[in-house]
């Protein structure tokens, strides 16, 4: 998948599409014990001439972890981070490069965010509201 347009017709074809258009694509994941868990993936623009994608999902409101404890976790993900979204939740994000993405590249990803923000969401916020 060398572009934007390319993850976009992919993730049509491959998923059910909750929501979206032409820069944002919104998926529901069906987790253990009825959990859900809705993914973003967004186009993120360019660096350094290749075009970026990134997957997100929230995980808890702002007061549900101390920014202290966010960049603690920050230091011991592998991969991704916590960020906070301006006026709104707490996100696990995860930047993907498309100039040479393949379909495994993205499946890692897309999942990691699911389950990961779910059980993030489970233990801070103690909820399934994301």
């Amino acid at each position: 998948m060398a572009d934007w347009s390319a993850l976009h017709a992919y993730i049509h074809s491959n998923y059910t599409v909750s929501d979206g258009d032409a820069d944002i694509v919104k998926l529901v994941f069906a987790l253990d014990g009825g959990r859900s868990q809705l993914v973003l993936v967004a186009r993120g623009g360019e660096l350094e001439g290749s075009e970026w994608a990134v997957i997100s999902t929230a995980v808890c409101k702002e007061g549900d972890i101390s920014p202290r404890e966010a960049l603690i976790r920050n230091s011991e993900m592998l991969v991704g981070a916590l960020a906070l979204v301006e006026d709104g939740p707490v996100i696990f994000r995860y930047a993907i490069r498309l100039a040479d993405l393949d379909p495994a590249e993205f499946e890692a990803p897309i999942k990691i965010a699911a389950i990961f923000g779910d059980e993030l969401e489970k233990e801070l916020a103690k909820s399934d509201q994301f």
